[in-house]
């Protein structure tokens, strides 16, 4: 599982919820 910090979760949110959608685990902090 990754940790993603806020900053770059605002940067790549699109990106993120794709991800989120495959089934890919991450933490946003």
């Amino acid at each position: 599982m990754r940790t993603i910090n806020i900053h770059e979760a605002k940067t790549h949110l699109s990106k993120l919820v794709d991800l989120a959608a495959e089934g890919e685990s991450f933490i946003i902090a």
